[in-house]
């Protein structure tokens, strides 16, 4: 009996001592582990989105250089100035538009750049100058229209007469 005691009270000690640790180490070490793993997926979830940020960054980066690189091409140097004044008589031309008269305006500058205005007097009916407009922004040179003007030629005429101011920029030469 003194022996079945004993081995009641050795068991009793036993799970008592097993409920001692697991309470006092491996329940500790389990809560802690779970926070470690809670932190390592939080910054695993931050890194992924950083890396997206910059994915998109380069891109937005790669493309501001493309799109840099179109306008410096589009961009002619001073030496091109007459060229401006060249596609502005090519799209009259090719849109039907009279131009009685062309006053280069004085050069402006602006920083990396220098501003050329034109300033045009011209004839024709609604649609070539609707037609001049749109082929001016297709032009291989920047030209912007920044005022425009029209009344009519006479009563009975179908044509226009028009005032417009036409600019482009340039670039410095270095």
């Amino acid at each position: 009996m003194w022996l079945k005691n004993k081995k009641l009270i050795l068991i009793i000690a036993s799970i008592a001592a097993l409920c001692l640790v697991y309470i006092s180490i491996i329940s500790p070490f389990l809560r802690k582990s779970n926070e470690q793993k809670t932190q390592i997926n939080q910054k695993l979830a931050l890194l992924e989105k950083s890396r997206k940020i910059i994915q998109q960054k380069e891109a937005l980066n790669q493309s501001y250089s493309n799109m840099n690189k179109k306008i410096q091409a589009k961009l002619p140097s001073e030496r091109g100035q007459s060229n401006f004044l060249t596609a502005i008589g090519e799209v009259a031309r090719k849109t039907n538009i009279h131009i009685e008269s062309m006053n280069p305006q004085p050069l402006r500058e602006l920083g990396f750049s220098n501003e050329l205005s034109v300033e045009i007097n011209m004839e024709a009916n609604l649609g070539n100058i609707v037609r001049f407009l749109y082929e001016m922004r297709k032009s291989s040179v920047v030209l912007v229209a920044n005022r425009l003007s029209l009344q009519p030629k006479s009563e009975r005429s179908a044509l226009l007469k028009g005032h417009l101011i036409i600019s482009t920029i340039f670039l410095k030469e270095q």
